[in-house]
């Protein structure tokens, strides 16, 4: 098969490689689409990818093959893959917080462990498998990943209907929380964001927005912000936005140090949330995918062949890319 594999420097090269074991208690996907993550590209940038990497974590696709011992699939059912495994038994998943998991790292893809979706096939576990709801294209499932990250931290900020939010950083997971806040009844929020073509896929989705140098004068002390930029610098201005008693949701990657200026938190008693992955939200995800809660047309607009990985990473690593691109193998 295919795939788009890091090579020396960080680059990527599109290689033939051997298809991936299916185990008797695996299950082969034919991968339709996968989405480039920004957390992708923070970790690219950061030095955190090594010559021979898998990457790619958000994956939609189609059975293609069942090991001997799985039941309750069907070569050909149409899925959305969670790159991760939670062992249900540790003390974080008993607690219900299944992304803070000891026992899920073998089994993570995409992310140096296991190879990822930026192939043409990929090998996971029953228990990372969402049917797609009828009608959802494969390729569609590639959206439930981020998605899912939004609808955590839009669960974890503990906002509700009638609350007032910001989020800040209209990429791929700000679009995400954005959709997380309407699907939960919050309807008083914007988001900020300067780069124009990312606004311009927020106006189709419906949300109103605005540039960065205006959230402040338009923020009316929200109740909740969400910092989804990755710029450290960004969670400073969070907490000067947020109303006194407020919570700002840190989403974003930050991978390097920053300046902050704590005085701002504790004279407002602001809580800074830290949110990983996706908690419960998954399945919440996937159904949301058909229900109408999500536009996915605007959000599954621009495909591009494996061949274009490299030019995909560059280009979500600039100030002119859509909030997300999807890369299908089969083009």
């Amino acid at each position: 098969m295919r795939a788009a594999i890091v090579a020396e420097g960080g680059h990527f090269e599109v290689k033939s490689v051997p298809e991936p074991d299916v185990g008797p208690d695996q299950v082969l996907v034919r991968v339709a689409a996968c989405g480039v993550c920004g957390s992708d590209v923070h970790m690219r940038r950061a030095g955190l990818v090594f010559p021979g990497m898998s990457m790619g974590h958000e994956i939609g696709g189609t059975v293609e093959a069942l090991g001997s011992d799985v039941e309750g699939w069907a070569v050909g059912d149409a899925v959305a893959v969670m790159p991760t495994l939670p062992c249900g038994a540790c003390a974080q998943c008993s607690a219900g917080r299944p992304q803070l998991c000891i026992n899920q790292t073998p089994y993570t893809m995409g992310l140096g462990i296991r190879p990822g979706g930026l192939a043409e096939y990929v090998s996971v576990w029953p228990g990372q498998l969402f049917r797609l709801p009828d009608g959802v294209p494969p390729h569609v499932g590639a959206l439930a990943e981020p998605l899912a990250v939004g609808f955590h931290g839009v669960a974890a900020s503990g906002i509700g209907a009638g609350e007032r939010a910001v989020v800040l950083g209209g990429g791929s997971i700000g679009v995400m929380a954005a959709v997380g806040l309407r699907a939960t009844g919050v309807t008083d929020f914007f988001v900020s964001e300067p780069v124009a073509v990312r606004r311009e896929t927020l106006g189709l989705l419906g949300f109103e927005t605005c540039e960065p140098a205006a959230a402040m004068s338009r923020s009316h002390a929200p109740s909740v912000v969400f910092d989804c930029t990755g710029v450290g610098s960004v969670l400073q201005e969070a907490t000067q936005i947020v109303a006194s008693g407020g919570t700002v949701v840190l989403l974003g990657v930050v991978e390097v140090p920053t300046t902050v200026l704590p005085v701002v938190w504790m004279v407002k008693e602001v809580t800074i949330r830290g949110v990983l992955a996706y908690g419960g939200a998954f399945p919440d995800a996937v159904a949301s995918l058909a229900d109408g809660r999500v536009d996915t047309a605007p959000l599954s607009a621009h495909v591009v062949p494996l061949e274009a990985t490299e030019e995909t990473f560059d280009r979500l690593a600039t100030a002119d890319a859509p909030p997300k691109i999807l890369v299908d193998p089969w083009l």
